[in-house]
Formats: structure tokens, C-alpha cells, sequence
């Protein structure tokens, strides 16, 4: 009974249409976007956990192959002087030592990435916790030449803390220091207060980080591009 107002409501219905394939195609685009955005991240996962595994293989078979090399030495008596015999015996003491840490570090990694990693939580001195791992790798640090410098404040509060993670934190930290700061042969180690925290801080005068990795340096498997780094295991 009113063609102008049947034109009026298809011209509406035209609208409404188009708009929905529109939008349908708008959503369709960022679907794909998505899509390719989670195939992408999830193919650079699978690659850097296939790097991580290789490199994994490769640092447990270089002190596998120490401590059998220093066993086999001995078994066929080619360590005659009492002098390398003990210089043997070190070395595989010090490789038995790296494999157990490396193990240890990869069994918390795989309990981490479960959710199943539990902490025990204690009141205590967070100093003291440090200074004792720092005294275990003394030993290990003076053999690469290295000289550790040491700072506890004894004012500092109790802190709840579990003390085998943060040794194995230390450790990691202590490791790497050596590892990227032994041509300058320092380490230093600090345990300090500060507003509502107690802060370990671990240094040295090695290559350092690129500022532009900063952000990245806690992501799953990273590693550094520069060639410095690189050429270390």
C-alpha cells in the first residue's frame, strides 16, 4: 500500500547486507592475521626447541666425553705422576659436577613448563643463602682465574625465600658471568636493601648484552646474535 516505504526498507535491507559482508570480510581478514600471526610463532617455537634440544645434546656430551677421556687416562695408566693423576681426578670432579648442574637445570626447566615446579617458601637471610652457594663455586672460579668480590650488608631484613632456587639462580648467574666475562677476570656479587626489596645483583666486565636484546634475554630458548656470545657453548 506504500511502494515509497518498500523502497525505503530494501534500500535499508541493501545497507544492513552489505555492511554484514563487510564486516564478515573484515573479521575473515583478521582471522587470517591471527591465523598466520599463532602458525608463525608456534613454527619459531618448534625451531627454537629444536635448537634448544641440539644444543642441549651437545653441551651434555662435551663433559661426558671429558670424564671419559680423564677415566680412560687413568685406567691405562698413561697419568704416571701423582701430579696428573690429581690433575685427572679434578677434571672429573669438575665435568661430574657441570653434568649434574646441567641435568638438574633441565629437569626444573621441564617441571617449570608443566606448572609443576613447587617452592618452599622460609624467613631467612638472603645473604647468607648467596654467600654459601658463593663459597661452593669459589673453588670452580679461582681455577679459571677468576677473582669474585663480595658485598653483604649485615643490616639487611629476613627475606621468605626458597634457598635451593635461588642457589640454582646464583649458580645459572655465576656460570654465565664466568663464561662472558673471563678476560677480565672479575666477578662481583652483591646482596643489597632497597624499598621493599633485597636485591642480588651478580656483574662482570665482560662483552655484555646489546641493548637492543634487553627485552628479549627472558624469552623461551633466546640466545644473543652477537657473534661474541655465539662462539661461546
Amino acid at each position: 500500500r506504500d511502494p515509497a516505504a518498500l523502497q525505503r526498507r530494501q534500500a535499508e535491507d541493501t545497507r544492513r547486507g552489505i555492511g554484514i559482508v563487510l564486516l564478515s570480510v573484515l573479521m575473515i581478514g583478521v582471522g587470517a592475521v591471527l591465523s598466520a600471526r599463532l602458525v608463525r610463532r608456534e613454527l619459531d617455537a618448534a625451531r627454537l626447541k629444536s635448537d634448544f634440544a641440539a644444543n642441549v645434546s651437545h653441551e651434555l656430551r662435551s663433559p661426558i666425553t671429558q670424564i671419559r677421556l680423564k677415566a680412560e687416562a687413568l685406567q691405562l695408566g698413561l697419568a704416571e705422576s701423582p701430579e696428573a693423576q690429581a690433575r685427572h681426578y679434578d677434571v672429573i670432579v669438575r665435568e661430574a659436577e657441570r653434568l649434574s648442574r646441567m641435568v638438574d637445570n633441565m629437569l626444573d626447566f621441564a617441571a617449570i613448563e608443566r606448572g609443576k615446579k613447587k617452592y618452599n617458601l622460609r624467613l631467612g637471610d638472603l645473604a647468607v643463602t648467596v654467600q654459601n652457594v658463593v663459597e661452593t663455586a669459589r673453588v670452580a672460579m679461582e681455577t679459571r682465574s677468576m677473582t669474585i668480590e663480595e658485598t653483604y650488608p649485615e643490616d639487611l631484613p629476613p627475606v621468605w625465600h626458597d634457598a635451593e632456587a635461588v642457589a640454582q639462580v646464583v649458580v645459572n648467574l655465576l656460570s654465565n658471568a664466568a663464561k662472558y666475562g673471563q678476560e677480565a677476570a672479575w666477578i662481583g656479587v652483591s646482596v643489597r636493601a632497597a624499598p621493599g626489596e633485597v636485591c642480588v645483583d651478580v656483574s662482570d666486565h665482560g662483552i655484555g648484552v646489546d641493548a637492543s636484546e634487553l627485552q628479549a634475554i627472558f624469552e623461551q630458548y633466546y640466545r644473543s646474535h652477537d657473534p661474541a656470545a655465539r662462539r661461546r657453548k
